[in-house]
């Protein structure tokens, strides 16, 4: 029954996609996010229209900039703060981040920080790795649709993400996905 409902979805998806509209290629950006079963229909309607999902993919996803990666070099450098609020603001914040910023995370901490902040990293780690959050979803997803769509504008998007700041997980995962998208 599921797997009729899922094909079902995927056929009214392609249809909607071929005369593509803004709304509905909003409606999949946010169904990336979602979801597992709605993502997956929306992933692989993305994929049946190549054209109008670069384009969108295009507009939506942008490497992060070097102005980023260094808020997050200042947040890290917080968690080791005298003050409590100034550490716990941190936290949240990096927290919030989540998943995106798994490889600033790994480098603080193989830098040996102390051990307060080793802590506070290890948990920012576990946090990211059970909880992703929607947005780094969205990423993953996305990148899984450039991959598979696989035509040199996707490539180019790809290398433009693989050249974000290297404190994003976006960045490593772009590069890798254009490493598969090379062989």
């Amino acid at each position: 029954m599921l797997t009729r409902d899922l094909v079902r979805a995927i056929r009214d998806l392609r249809e909607r996609l071929r005369l593509p509209k803004q709304a509905d290629a909003s409606r999949l950006w946010e169904d990336l996010a979602g979801d597992p079963r709605v993502a997956f229909v929306a992933v692989q309607a993305l994929i049946d229209a190549p054209g109008p999902a670069v384009l969108m993919l295009k507009d939506q996803t942008k490497p992060p900039t070097a102005a980023e990666g260094d808020r997050v070099e200042r947040l890290l450098e917080r968690l080791d703060s005298d003050q409590f609020a100034v550490r716990q603001a941190a936290l949240q914040e990096l927290r919030r981040l989540g998943w995106a910023i798994e490889p600033a995370l790994r480098q603080a901490l193989a830098a040996k920080p102390s051990a307060q902040t080793a802590a506070a990293l290890e948990g920012l780690l576990i946090e990211a790795r059970q909880r992703p959050g929607a947005e780094a979803l969205r990423s993953l997803r996305a990148l899984r649709v450039l991959e598979r769509v696989a035509t040199p504008e996707t490539a180019k998007l790809l290398e433009a993400l693989a050249e974000g700041s290297p404190a994003f997980a976006i960045t490593h995962d772009a590069r890798d996905s254009l490493t598969r998208l090379r062989k």
